[in-house]
């Protein structure tokens, strides 16, 4: 059974073909900028980058301990060394698909030390996610 966060992951890269950057893992292996919490110790990033967070915000009541209660998962692109628009073109691309956002997407200007970033929150909501049985 794939989980909500996995499920959440396939959609989000989906959703941002052709604008993710890359990561080089330690090992030299070069894959998708896109991760479930942090990457590996040890991996470079070029590009956008997008981090989802692994534990979602409940945004109803789980008083009866159901699992597949619809849920919203924290997102952070990263603008590493991306163009001047990478991150509107990757809200768009997000925006496609999961709108409305749960939380209003929220930008944090480059400084020095932090490259340019933007979080919100895109809705899980199970039954946009039912998988198809073979």
């Amino acid at each position: 059974m794939t989980t909500p966060a996995i499920l959440m992951r396939q959609r989000i890269e989906a959703a941002l073909t052709g604008l993710l950057g890359a990561y080089t893992l330690p090992g030299g292996e070069v894959v998708p900028a896109i991760n479930l919490g942090d990457p590996p110790e040890g991996t470079t990033v070029q590009g956008l980058e997008c981090l989802i967070a692994t534990n979602p915000k409940p945004i109803t009541p789980d008083m009866f301990g159901i699992p597949d209660l619809p849920r919203a998962y924290p997102v952070r692109l990263v603008n590493h060394d991306g163009g001047p628009d990478a991150l509107q073109d990757a809200t768009n691309a997000l925006a496609q698909v999961f709108w409305p956002f749960w939380d209003e997407p929220r930008l944090q200007e480059a400084t020095a030390d932090i490259p340019e970033q933007s979080t919100m929150s895109l809705l899980y909501d199970p039954s946009q996610f039912l998988e198809e049985t073979p």
